[in-house]
This record gives structure tokens, sequence and C-alpha cells, in this order.
């Protein structure tokens, strides 16, 4: 199975928004950059099997803009998880996954620190080796179920690398 992590797109500021965090939403600034690096990882990973998103809304407004580049269904392909909130322990989420290795292309919205956390993890990295940027993706392959989640890191792009990707021919 891959395993695509992707980072949240711009968000408003923590510091300038004055609601909840778990509700500050994307930028407009974001929402572009975002469609942009979609297009790249389209190329990449022409189709998904499911994704798994934060319930905060910005992953879910990135989990939306995905779906809609992908023209899938957000209820058809998407499911919400409290697994991804940043204060998740680390093994609810990979139990999730685990159940889900009958899928080929597993798409997982989140947060930072929270999915470098996991990516480091997975490839039995004791420090945080890899750092996604805002609207990043990392992709993973899941080579071990037993007796814990393993994977080896096949790549690592940044939002600019996914927009250069879309736009070449």
């Amino acid at each position: 199975m891959q395993i695509y992590l992707i980072r949240h797109a711009i968000a408003e500021e923590r510091e300038e928004w004055s609601g909840s965090d778990e509700l500050r939403p994307l930028t407009a600034k974001g929402y572009a950059k975002m469609q942009e690096a979609t297009k790249g990882l389209m190329k990449l990973a022409p189709e998904f099997d499911l994704m798994l998103t934060s319930n905060l809304v910005r992953a879910k407004q990135t989990s939306a803009l995905i779906c809609d580049l992908y023209r899938c269904k957000f209820s058809d392909k998407v499911r919400v998880t409290p697994a991804l909130n940043p204060s998740s322990p680390q093994e609810v989420l990979q139990k999730e996954i685990a159940s889900l290795a009958i899928k080929s292309s597993l798409f997982v919205v989140g947060h930072e620190p929270y999915l470098s956390t996991l990516a480091a993890n997975l490839i039995g990295s004791s420090g945080g080796a890899i750092l996604l940027k805002k609207g990043g993706v990392a992709c993973l392959k899941l080579v071990s179920l037993q007796p814990e989640l393993s994977a080896e890191l096949c790549w690592l792009a940044t939002p600019k690398m996914l927009k250069m990707i879309a736009s070449a021919k």
C-alpha cells in the first residue's frame, strides 16, 4: 500500500485568528497553492482509494479541495477521523491504517508535527527526519504490518516541487 501524507494547505495565522483553532480556515493563497500542488500530485498518484483526514477545518478544506480536483465525492472517498487530530496518540492512527492495508493507495491529510512524527515512526527514524511544508506530500510504501506497522520513504515533495511537476510536459 502507498500512503501519501499530506499536510494541510496554508491557513489563517493562529495569532490573527480570533476563533477556536479547530475552526481556523485556509486562506485564499492556501487554496491557490494547494490547487497547484494537487495537480502535481495527480501526476504522481493518478488515483487513490481512500483519504483519511483530521476533523479540523483546515484539513477538511484541504481534503475537499483534493477531492474536487480528483473529481470524486468527499462523502465517498474521505473518512474524517479523530485519530489525525494533533493531540491523538500515533498508535490509534497506525491501527486505523493497518486495518486499511487492503487498499492500494491511501491519502492522509493532517498537521505538523504529527505527520512528520508518524513518517519517522513508520520508517524507523528516531529523529524527526521529515518536515512537511504546508501543502507538501510524503509518499511511503507500507512494507510490514507485523510486529508493527513499518514503511519506506519513496519520495518527499514540497508544494513548489509539485507545482513544477504539474507544469512539466
